[in-house]
């Protein structure tokens, strides 16, 4: 039985990252570089569409997950020169994203984008704003992460980061063979990738 994300404690044969700006990811995921260079690379693409006033709606920042996409957004914020202190926090799940954009446009009412670290949190964000009389993309632009299925079916489609997770699968099975054939594992670096649709 696996006792952690990787097969055997000690050595972490994949990552998962992102080359943006041409910079590539950590060799330590535990830095959380994969998470890191996705939501960078979201937050970087609002920035290069003109955005300034950038929020975003965090996961909990006791996992990993939420700490390492935070970490992304603020530094791509930073090299900008913009702030970074337009924040909510919430817990990964639709209604939590949903209260936390509310509560995001009512501390930051200047907000222009938002990236919210998945795609769960993010489907209720343009029926959250549309209720406060903005419009996706062209008041406020939403970006998420993970790509999954509801990210397609959002009004409007939502702009996100997409990971390999399919890839990251098979790789680890058959890096996880190799190790116990006795071989020892290559790391691999398998980007993620923003996904444009209509959102931003």
């Amino acid at each position: 039985m696996w006792t952690s994300a990787w097969p055997f404690a000690g050595w972490r044969p994949l990552i998962v990252g992102s080359s943006v700006g041409g910079r590539a990811p950590s060799a330590d995921p535990a830095q959380g570089e994969d998470l890191k260079s996705g939501a960078r690379e979201a937050v970087e693409y609002l920035i290069s569409t003109g955005r300034r006033a950038i929020g975003t709606v965090t996961g909990p920042l006791d996992m990993h997950a939420g700490v390492s996409r935070h970490l992304g957004f603020r530094e791509a914020l930073a090299p900008a020169g913009l702030a970074d202190h337009r924040v909510a926090h919430a817990d990964f799940s639709e209604l939590g994203g949903t209260t936390a954009t509310a509560r995001l446009l009512d501390e930051h009412p200047d907000l222009d984008a938002l990236f919210v670290a998945s795609d769960t949190m993010a489907a209720g964000a343009p029926h959250v704003l549309r209720e406060r009389g903005r419009s996706v993309p062209g008041d406020v632009a939403v970006v998420g992460f993970n790509d999954i299925l509801t990210a397609r079916h959002t009004q409007p489609a939502l702009t996100t980061i997409r990971r390999p997770i399919v890839a990251l699968g098979s790789e680890m099975t058959r890096m996880l063979v190799r190790v116990l054939a006795g071989e020892e594992p290559t790391p691999l670096i398998l980007p993620t990738e923003l996904v444009l649709r209509k959102s931003a």
